[in-house]
């Protein structure tokens, strides 16, 4: 085979290759459909008479926001009070900073805990307390195959870029 064949079949690759990774992944639509229905917000969900305290929740749940709720209210509550996890969620490292001095409220305190072992009856549900801020963190995404095909049309182009500056140097 010539080398103005090879190059010239490379480069068709690396073009058909690039405009297949240049479609939208699943995972940017299900983002953008998912950041269209999180509305942040504040929420009061207590009784009549019935003691109350003020959380915040963020993160990977559709309704984030400030939460007016009763102070015998759990972590898994809340979570459901907010409409649950989302598809992404990670629910092994949900992170609760808590206010740790009475005195300086700017001390906080950050626990890591393990929503999924609670949920499946390893650990006992942990309660919340007046002023916690409860972060809900996303999985990180894996590698699809639109990254697969971006990388080898990366490398291509390199490749190519390469034996044209090698060839053209050789003359």
């Amino acid at each position: 085979m010539s080398m103005k064949l090879f190059l010239t079949l490379f480069i068709v690759i690396a073009a058909v290759a690039s405009s297949f990774a240049q479609v939208p992944t699943e995972t940017e639509l299900n983002s953008a459909k998912q950041s269209s229905l999180s509305r942040p917000g504040y929420f009061y969900y207590a009784k009549p008479f019935e003691v109350t305290m003020t959380v915040n929740l963020w993160g990977e749940v559709p309704q984030q926001g400030v939460y007016v709720i009763p102070t015998n209210t759990d972590i898994i509550q809340l979570i459901s009070y907010a409409g649950g996890p989302k598809e992404h969620s990670n629910l092994n490292e949900v992170l609760l900073y808590r206010v740790s001095g009475k005195k300086d409220v700017k001390e906080k305190t950050l626990f890591t805990i393990a929503v999924r072992d609670i949920l499946e009856g390893k650990s006992p549900t942990v309660p919340l307390a007046p002023g916690d801020m409860i972060v809900v963190k996303r999985i990180p995404d894996s590698l699809t195959w639109q990254d697969v095909l971006m990388i080898v049309n990366t490398t291509a182009t390199l490749g190519v870029l390469g034996v044209s500056i090698y060839s053209i140097s050789h003359k």
